[in-house]
This record gives C-alpha cells, sequence and structure tokens, in this order.
C-alpha cells in the first residue's frame, strides 16, 4: 500500500460553475455528498491552492 497521497488536479467543468463544493466533487468523481463534505472538512480539498470548506462555491478557468 502506498502512503503517497493521491492528488487529482483538473478544471471545473462548465455545467458545475457555481456548485457548491461537495455537490461538483460527487459529481465529478461518482461519491455521495457526504463523503466530499468529509474530504473538504478533513481539508483534503483545495481550489487554487486553498483549501476550501464544503459549502463554497466552485467557479471556472478565468
Amino acid at each position: 500500500m502506498s502512503t503517497i497521497p493521491e492528488i487529482r488536479t483538473l478544471p471545473v467543468p462548465d455545467g458545475l460553475e457555481g456548485e457548491r463544493v461537495d455537490a461538483a466533487l460527487a459529481r465529478m468523481f461518482g461519491f455521495s455528498r457526504t463523503k466530499a463534505a468529509e474530504l473538504a472538512a478533513a481539508g483534503k480539498v483545495r481550489v487554487d491552492g486553498s483549501e476550501v470548506m464544503k459549502s463554497e462555491r466552485v467557479s471556472g478557468v478565468a
């Protein structure tokens, strides 16, 4: 088992702009909003290098 954390970096699809972080993650990666919220609460979700909370909104590439 690897001890290196999995890191994924990707742009927010147009259809998800303005969505909450937990909802966007759930749709992008196919897991529950609860799991997405847990990841955000654990500090494992970053937007532009900064940790975000589950209720923050995502935006597309400017």
